[in-house]
């Protein structure tokens, strides 16, 4: 991992780079992030550690990183998810991109979301155990109580990228 990301003006256009610790609120960077779903339509969701600077402890999707200088956003999901699930992102489907402006950290970035279906048991994912805490199979359902009940328990924007992904999921059979 790096430590430097790509900045990019308001039309995600690569502007230069700089240290994410001196990324300023109204520098703009990247975001990949992937949401894993098995077959019956469940969500894979990885806890952050909690010594992690942003989000610590919190649920996000099943990976996500911020891209690196000379990297896309394909490049960055595919060697995310080698890192942090020891899963191979050759089927990742691109989704939608958000532009977040001063999220809860005062960051500004554009997230390139991403789906892809593997249907492993949890026992078959590697985590990377320096980022990631733990991993779970949640249905769209339990995630959405877990929001009502406590938002504040996931990672930044969640909860709208999380809807934008599930709005175009069919109820599966179990």
């Amino acid at each position: 991992m790096s430590n430097f990301c790509t900045l990019v003006d308001e039309y995600d256009r690569v502007i230069g780079q700089k240290d994410r610790a001196a990324v300023l609120p109204d520098d703009i960077y990247r975001v990949s992030a992937v949401w894993v779903l098995n077959g019956k339509g469940a969500v894979l969701l990885a806890q952050r550690k909690w010594n992690k600077k942003n989000d610590p402890g919190k649920w996000g999707p099943g990976a996500s990183g911020t891209v690196e200088p000379n990297e896309t956003y394909d490049e960055t999901m595919i060697r995310e998810m080698a890192e942090e699930l020891g899963a191979d992102g050759s089927a990742l489907r691109k989704r939608e991109k958000l532009f977040v402006k001063r999220g809860s950290h005062g960051h500004t970035f554009f997230c390139q979301l991403y789906d892809i279906v593997i249907d492993w048991p949890i026992e078959r994912f590697t985590i990377q155990t320096s980022e990631v805490e733990t991993i779970r199979w949640f249905t769209v359902d339990e995630i959405r109580c877990m929001l009502a009940d406590d938002p504040m328990q996931f990672t930044q924007n969640f909860a709208g990228a999380f809807e934008t992904m599930a709005s175009t999921l069919s109820p599966k059979p179990d």
